[in-house]
């Protein structure tokens, strides 16, 4: 990766931190734009400019190096990456929603520049560095409290796991480098250990089933806020780790049936939540957890990856989201059907495009995507666009979902093989949006505790709160009896042993017992004669 263009980012993303007036705001996303283009040209090798290696002496005898140089998988990935930090600047500059634009493209710049970073990495010190920053970046991206929370909790638990999972790995071999493990795999100790909690910190970071309740509640944040969160934060990290740690993963034989097990619930998940709920951003937050279901049954049934074809599933699943949280919003008006349906059929297309070696997989997929893209058209399908939009606002969705649908076209021949195929699924698509025969079942879904509430934060507080409160609780009342115990009781104890020998030893056959009782008599009859008793 040419590293001139990464300074340039970082640049342009500080600069427009501090960029106090409107005109100047404008240069600064000028400035943004320019560094994506340049970085997307010198990754299309148009320009040839040096690439960044840096040895860091850590400790003595311990070296670190700091790698921005992708191989030939990532090239590809790091350009598409690119391209979506891209669109998501210029979303953010057409939005009347953002209100502190610079500052959120300036995060979105940084958040890419670590994803970047963690794509090259080499070494687990360079990966978990990236990682914890953009942790950070996101963190900073959440403007509520209750969305910042819930993510700063499952994603510290996940560093930290994985600051454990790097420092078991060190202990056992000596070094820090990512290198394939299948040569001392048979090797490792704990390896189940290693493996498992590596998945648990894959699964908090991707946001998948009984680990999905942050992105749940970042329903209040802006369109644009939340579906680059959902594909181009966390997530795609999450995916990032997957792929680069695979080989750590194959040390277990149970990783595959754990990743095969939570996607498919992850699923199903996001598809019910997709039918359930109404409010729009809740229901991005739910398709993007079938996008992430779906991306990870490919990884554990699909013999390899295409990087391409990923990208390409990725940006159809961005558009998708973005068109649905722009229908019915007050700032981005109401739009028609015919524009959902064509960002539907390009979902479909980089699906079956991403996963056609499996067929099995890539059937069952587009009959999940086919029924949750159709049951959301269903619901607008009398929506139309308002004359009051901002004009630039709407032309620029519009070209966006021209573009990217036309990004599938580099395989046209199997387009158009398909293309009957296509048209019959159109209509049936068309059919099943008018009709919505979901939606007298989903009505009785339209509660409160449903539409507002939150399943596994219920689930969490009930299954595992509730168990680790009650046992504190006895443990308290237990510590206050042994203190009691301990304290008064044992207090007591010893004043009346200490009595009990005092009397003991005044009742004892000794000459002393004898002057003692004597002296007490006489003090007796002294105190009783001057007080008047014996007078």
């Amino acid at each position: 990766m040419a590293i001139n263009f990464v300074f340039i980012l970082l640049f342009s993303g500080i600069l427009s931190f501090f960029a106090p007036k409107k005109h100047v705001a404008y240069l600064c996303h000028l400035l943004i734009l320019g560094a994506f283009g340049y970085g997307i040209a010198a990754l299309s090798d148009c320009f040839a400019t040096p690439d960044l290696t840096v040895m860091w002496e850590a400790m003595p005898n311990f070296h670190v190096l700091l790698n921005i140089v992708p191989v030939a998988q990532t090239k590809v990935l790091a350009l598409g990456l690119l391209i979506f930090g891209a669109v998501s600047v210029m979303y953010n500059i057409t939005s009347a929603e953002e209100q502190s634009k610079s500052f959120l493209n300036g995060l979105v710049v940084f958040n890419i520049v670590l994803l970047l970073v963690a794509l090259c990495s080499t070494n687990y010190f360079q990966l978990l560095a990236a990682i914890g920053m953009a942790d950070v970046v996101v963190y900073s991206m959440l403007n509520s409290y209750e969305a910042k929370r819930q993510y700063i909790y499952g994603n510290f638990l996940a560093d930290f796991l994985l600051l454990n999972i790097f420092a078991i790995i060190l202990g056992q071999h000596d070094n820090i480098e990512i290198v394939d493990s299948g040569g001392y795999s048979t090797d490792w100790h704990h390896r189940d250990y290693i493996a498992i909690i590596l998945l648990t910190c894959i699964l908090i970071k991707s946001g998948m089933a009984f680990f999905h309740s942050a992105y749940q509640k970042m329903s209040p944040l802006s369109a644009n806020r939340l579906n680059f969160i959902l594909f181009m934060t966390t997530p795609l990290m999450g995916a990032v780790i997957l792929n680069t740690l695979q080989d750590v993963l194959d040390i277990s034989r149970y990783s595959l049936p754990i990743i095969r097990i939570f996607a498919i619930l992850t699923i199903l998940w996001g598809a019910c939540g997709t039918f359930v709920m109404y409010n729009n951003h809740r229901k991005c937050s739910y398709m993007a957890m079938v996008f992430w279901g779906l991306y990870f049954c490919a990884f554990s049934w699909l013999s390899s990856i295409n990087p391409l074809s990923f990208l390409m599933f990725l940006g159809m699943a961005y558009l998708f989201n973005t068109v649905l949280s722009n229908v019915g919003s007050s700032m981005q008006g109401k739009i028609p059907v015919i524009t959902m349906l064509v960002a539907a059929i390009g979902y479909m297309l980089a699906w079956w495009n991403f996963s056609g070696t499996n067929i099995i997989l890539a059937i069952a997929g587009e009959g999940v995507i086919f029924m949750l893209t159709a049951h959301v058209a269903s619901t607008y399908k009398n929506s139309t666009i308002q004359s009051i939009l901002p004009a630039i606002s709407r032309l620029w969705l519009y070209i966006t979902i021209i573009g990217g649908t036309s990004a599938v076209f580099y395989l046209i021949p199997d387009i158009l093989r398909l293309l009957p195929h296509i048209v019959v699924i159109a209509i049936f698509w068309c059919i099943v949006a008018t009709h919505n025969p979901f939606a007298y079942r989903i009505e009785k879904f339209n509660t409160e505790n449903i539409q507002t509430g939150d399943i596994t934060t219920s689930i969490y507080e009930t299954m595992l709160l509730a168990p680790l409160q009650i046992t504190g609780r006895v443990l308290r009342l237990t510590i206050d009896i042994v203190f009691l115990e301990r304290t008064v009781i044992s207090s007591i104890k010893n004043a009346i042993r200490f009595l009990i020998y005092i009397f003991r030893r005044l009742h004892s056959n000794s000459v002393l017992s004898g002057i003692i009782f004597s002296l007490l008599g006489a003090l007796i009859i002294a105190f009783a004669y001057y007080n008047g008793v014996v007078k």
